[in-house]
């Protein structure tokens, strides 16, 4: 395959004697200065457009699923739920190959994004039309299902099984193009999460449960492997992840709060997606994960991720009043062998945080 600096030669401009004249809509006289900003700019170019379409073509692999449904009794709810998470997973990669895709053919985000809850809670155009790919293969592949949406989808079950959607979990993240956002899905029935997918755009890891079938990983390059969260004992030498508000308000509480923790914790780690900290937690690369003011569309696959690896978690129970009420979802997860001293920590920390105040 062509590298992005030969491409970027032949194809992009030419350059004579390296100064004089560039073949980028006609040729105009060089200095030294503007011949190094619009090489630094097609360079910049060429190197954008080469990843994103390497990244896009992970998602033209196929993620072998057969054995989800392996191993379970024909028509057990067992069975049923897994074949709800492989379908969670064409769904997921359907929509991250768009991502790739759009980020890809966009040269600045910035210019495509407005805001949420506060000034620094962005959305994209991308985050909308990767959750468009999401409702309309959800209404192809499972007719009636209803759909919770971050982007705004809400339409109503007729067959009792409801999906929660973010089309990118760590939207700051995709925006910086930091390697940490996610899609997300969980179906849920009853108000009880059966499936979910959490799939990282950035790398194609993809992390998979299904209720009692167990928590598994896979990437494009990697077998399928059943995970289980960490084996430590002692708070002390446990791995932290946590996040923050997008509020001001919230974020110097969630501050407060950490400074209280961070003595009594081998270390804290922020990646900037609640669902792949709940992944982290099942895969044993963190021993707790805890944050504020999340989302259910947030926390609903990962925390069936972590709870089908063996974690202990806690969220507000889906359906509840507190259910859609940032102010008052504290989210935590953990390794079980440091549950109880995990606990005591938790139940010191206040469930709802000041007002949603950006200032």
């Amino acid at each position: 395959m062509t590298q992005p600096k030969k491409c970027l030669i032949s194809d992009i401009y030419h350059v004579r004697n390296g100064v004089g004249s560039i073949g980028i809509m006609g040729s105009m006289p060089l200095t030294d200065m503007n011949y190094h900003d619009l090489r630094v700019s097609a360079i910049t170019q060429a190197a954008h457009h080469w990843g994103g379409r390497r990244q896009a073509e992970m998602f033209d692999y196929q993620y072998d699923t057969s054995f989800l449904t392996e191993g379970f009794a024909e028509h057990s709810e067992e069975q049923r739920y897994a074949e709800l998470a492989r379908t969670a997973v064409t769904i997921a990669a359907a929509a991250a190959k768009v991502i790739a895709e759009r980020r890809a053919a966009i040269e600045n985000l910035q210019a495509v994004t407005t805001t949420k809850s506060s000034d620094v809670d962005p959305v994209t155009i991308v985050d909308t039309a990767a959750e468009e790919v999401i409702r309309t293969m959800l209404t192809e592949l499972r007719p009636g299902d209803g759909m919770i949406g971050e982007e705004g989808t809400a339409t109503t079950a007729t067959t009792g099984v409801t999906w929660i959607v973010d089309p990118i979990d760590g939207t700051v993240n995709f925006l910086y193009n930091q390697p940490q956002y996610a899609v997300s899905l969980a179906a849920e029935i009853d108000h009880t999460p059966v499936a979910g997918v959490v799939l990282n755009v950035a790398t194609g890891q993809l992390w998979v449960a299904s209720k009692n079938g167990g928590a598994i990983t896979l990437g494009p390059h990697t077998p399928p492997r059943l995970i289980t969260t960490s084996t430590e004992t002692s708070l002390t030498l446990s791995l932290v992840a946590t996040g923050f508000s997008y509020s001001a308000a919230r974020r110097k509480k969630q501050v407060e709060i950490l400074g209280e923790l961070i003595g009594t914790i081998r270390d804290i780690r922020r990646r900037g997606s609640a669902a792949l900290d709940l992944c982290a937690v099942a895969d044993g690369q963190v021993e707790a994960y805890y944050e504020h003011a999340t989302n259910v569309w947030d926390y609903a696959a990962g925390a069936l991720v972590a709870l089908e690896a063996g974690a202990v978690v806690e969220t507000p129970r889906y359906g509840s009043p507190h259910h859609h009420e940032t102010d008052k979802n504290l989210v935590w997860a953990c390794a079980p062998g440091i549950a109880r001293q995990f606990a005591t920590v938790m139940r010191k920390i206040p469930t709802a945080l000041p007002d949603n105040q950006y200032g």
